[in-house]
């Protein structure tokens, strides 16, 4: 929409992980350098992490395309899977063919994919995204596939892209054979001021900017603020920053432009919903994603409020019928301890 207002061929600042846009700052530049002498050399397990939106799957992108046909590669980008889900998955990221119903039949498939790969000169590459979700047993599983070896190689090389809670699940005592496997270790911090207005430079450069600065100094610090330093978030407050200012009529954009973003962002000046409706807090999320609606647990949630509402409609109606609301006050306490109950 407002890419021919500023001179552009294409939109900057996407969120998907284009590896054109990739900006190569000197953290960006060891990690994918260690990541790729690790696969080349046969290193066997690699772990890489980095917060929410540093980069982590526009690193692996980027080094997807450095790697050779002679590279084989499996890649994972949702691992919440059930075993035999991702036995299935790997199977089929691998193209090994055919069906398989056990444990021992994909170990034995796979086993010939790895020594056929092997015997060619090629190299057989797993990398699994958001890593940080992997269960203990399908971690175990990575432990034990790492045992398909030659006496001179490792068969399978193996590459954990995750959050920071991913080195926090390595470091409990039964992983400690599976952290002993791990060859290397790169991650990702937030950018620095300064590397935040290169990143945003090289964004616009690579979409055809050719009319120099855009954004002015104080909007980068804005951003940089506001985002610290998440690539992210960066693409987030400056593409809804071009935006807007397209819609102003402005060629650059100004700190009163990024304000205006930033507040939109946060939701500043919308109704909050009230504290009973779902979610009421961090809690209700947490509860949610572990424990689904229809369990039991819900099941009983439902009925502590079904219990609530019954109550308080027999209250009316004793009040209707002319019984005395002296005791209301007590309904409305046993209420809330429903209330709580369903928390």
């Amino acid at each position: 929409m407002y890419e021919s207002f500023f001179g552009l061929e294409k939109k900057p600042f996407e969120i998907t992980p284009d590896p054109a846009f990739m900006y190569a700052s000197q953290q960006h530049k060891e990690a994918l350098a260690s990541l790729i002498y690790g696969v080349k050399e046969k290193k066997g397990l690699m772990v890489l992490t980095g917060e929410v939106g540093t980069g982590k799957t526009l690193l692996v992108r980027c080094l997807l395309q450095m790697l050779d046909e002679g590279t084989k590669t499996a890649y994972i980008i949702n691992p919440r899977l059930s075993l035999m889900e991702f036995f299935h998955s790997i199977a089929h990221e691998f193209d090994l063919g055919g069906e398989f119903s056990s444990k021992a039949a994909f170990l034995d498939r796979i086993n010939g994919f790895l020594l056929d790969t092997a015997a060619k000169g090629h190299r057989a590459l797993l990398i699994v995204d958001e890593a940080q979700n992997l269960g203990l047993p399908i971690l175990e599983e990575i432990r034990l596939l790492m045992n398909l070896e030659t006496s001179k190689q490792k068969l399978l090389q193996v590459i954990l892209a995750g959050q920071p809670e991913l080195h926090k699940i390595i470091e409990f005592s039964c992983m400690r054979q599976f952290k002993q496997r791990i060859s290397l270790r790169a991650h990702l911090n937030p950018l620095s001021r300064q590397e935040t207005a290169l990143y945003i430079r090289r964004r616009l450069e690579v979409a055809g900017s050719s009319k120099g600065e855009i954004f002015e100094r104080r909007s980068v610090s804005l951003i940089h603020k506001y985002s610290s330093g998440i690539p992210r978030l960066i693409n987030v407050v400056c593409d809804n920053s071009l935006l807007t200012a397209y819609a102003l009529g402005k060629k650059r954009v100004e700190p009163a432009v990024v304000k205006e973003v930033i507040g939109d962002l946060e939701g500043k000046g919308l109704k909050r919903a009230g504290s009973l409706v779902w979610p009421r807090d961090e809690r209700d999320l947490v509860q949610e994603w572990t424990m689904p609606r229809n369990s039991g647990r819900q099941s009983g949630t439902r009925w502590v409020w079904a219990a609530g509402a019954l109550a308080v409609a027999f209250a009316g109606a004793w009040v209707a019928l002319g019984g005395g609301a002296q005791w209301i006050p007590r309904v409305w306490a046993g209420l809330k301890r429903f209330l709580d109950l369903a928390g």
